[in-house]
């Protein structure tokens, strides 16, 4: 399944289907989706959609399962519009069901993350203008802050393994939050900067990050970080790969200019052997091959990220 969320509050739903070899179209739409800034699948669940907003999160049940758990109040039934090479569907509709977590004073909903572990239903949610992450239980119901001083953060992202969750703060600061026990090590970033865009290895012991408008990938392994909590995890950052502007040739001949500033960085799920990049002001994805880290010795000795 594929979600696209539109300016006009509304989220379209692309759904596969194996018999037909199509893509099936649906719309969800709601008053309170104002201002789509983040959008994540939750892992192993039967499409369930988490939806940043400007003042809070909608957590959509498109398949209308998984709410047994949840009470009926607490839940709002929409109705999911067909479309059909591009126009309604009239004789069509399918229930979905939409829990809206909200907090009263945390607003400006910036990055959401679910907990990858097996049978949690928490969600992180980050807010541009609070330094506080909310932890939202939907088995619960309950809400928990991490708080922490600073401005507002940007960017979270979970480690698959479940143990590590990193948030990105607009003050040029990062955490890396262990999940055992919500203990935190704090990580500077160069003065001025701030992160735009992460990811996670598969194996959860590297993280990717660049910063905003810069043409650089960094990696922070933290392989050792658990054992050794009271150094400064700066010492684990390295710079992994540069995308200075370069000129290359096409198949066909012509001529293409490629790199220059980071927009977004992503990594090969399963292994973590391809990562894709895209820029500010090239159309262009760059692919790379990477380099598993299995120890922070790697880091100086060896070429991790390779063009390809």
């Amino acid at each position: 399944m594929l979600a696209v969320a539109h300016k006009d509050r509304s989220v379209y739903i692309y759904d596969y289907d194996d018999d037909k070899r199509e893509w099936d179209a649906y719309v969800i739409s709601h008053s309170f989706m104002v201002g789509v800034t983040s959008m994540e699948w939750k892992n192993r669940s039967a499409g369930i959609l988490a939806v940043g907003c400007r003042n809070g999160v909608c957590v959509w049940h498109l398949s209308g399962q998984n709410t047994a758990h949840l009470e009926t109040s607490n839940l709002e039934k929409c109705i999911m519009h067909c479309i059909t090479n591009g126009n309604p569907r009239a004789n069509f509709n399918k229930l979905a069901y939409m829990q809206f977590l909200r907090t009263s004073g945390f607003r400006h909903i910036s990055s959401i993350a679910w907990d990858p572990t097996l049978g949690s239903e928490t969600l992180a949610v980050a807010s541009a203008v609070s330094s506080t992450v909310m932890m939202y239980d939907l088995l619960t119901l309950e809400e928990t802050p991490l708080q922490r001083r600073g401005k507002g953060n940007l960017l979270m992202r979970w480690s698959p393994d479940g143990e590590w969750l990193y948030v990105a703060a607009s003050g040029g600061v990062a955490r890396l939050w262990k999940t055992s026990d919500w203990t935190s090590t704090h990580i500077n970033n160069p003065a001025g900067l701030y992160v735009r865009t992460a990811c996670w290895s598969p194996d959860s012991k590297s993280l990717y990050y660049s910063m905003n408008k810069r043409d650089v990938v960094y990696i922070l392994y933290n392989g050792d970080i658990g054992a050794n909590a009271s150094k400064d995890a700066s010492q684990w950052n390295i710079q992994a790969l540069s995308t200075h502007k370069s000129e290359i040739k096409a198949l066909n001949g012509d001529s293409e200019w490629v790199g220059g500033p980071i927009k977004e960085i992503t990594i090969d799920p399963n292994y973590g052997y391809r990562l894709a990049v895209t820029f500010e002001d090239c159309p262009l994805v760059a692919l790379y091959e990477t380099k598993r880290v299995t120890s922070a010795l790697l880091l100086s000795k060896e070429r991790l990220i390779i063009p390809m």
